[in-house]
């Protein structure tokens, strides 16, 4: 049997040193999709009323626009701006499949990537990503403006 040289012990323990930094990075990069990585899971949309400075509701939070909100890229969005009357004018943001990400996914790392993507929301985008929403008028009826 024979015995390792001291110097052979220092490369083995540099060696796991290596690795264990390496591995973790390595499994934290191949569970995460290409979408989720490049894009993430949130978009900034743009939201302006005509005319600006009026209050509007994005998922019942109140803003006054101009504004750009962060909304989360996998559920929908409710944009409400009123007059002062009560009339109503409603407009939704989407998400909308953005299937760029899936080759790169199946590519790199087959199933897991699209997975990751789907389930976060990253393979896909909001639409529109900018809005600007015609409020109506002070002397309108209430109701909706669609």
């Amino acid at each position: 049997m024979t015995t390792r040289s001291a110097v052979q012990r220092k490369r083995l323990s540099r060696l796991r040193d290596v690795g264990n930094i390496f591995v973790p990075i390595a499994l934290a990069v191949a569970c995460t999709g290409c979408g989720l990585v490049f894009q993430g899971t949130r978009q900034q949309v743009a939201i302006d009323t005509i005319p600006s400075g009026r209050a509007i509701e994005v998922d019942g939070k109140p803003y006054t626009t101009p504004v750009t909100v962060d909304l989360k890229r996998k559920d929908k969005h409710v944009v409400t701006a009123s007059n002062d009357h009560g009339a109503i004018a409603r407009r939704v943001i989407e998400p909308v499949s953005n299937s760029f990400w899936h080759l790169p996914d199946a590519i790199l790392l087959p199933f897991f990537g699209n997975v990751i993507d789907i389930v976060s929301g990253a393979d896909r985008k909001l639409h529109p990503d900018a809005l600007v929403i015609p409020v109506p008028a002070d002397d309108a009826a209430l109701g909706r403006w669609w």
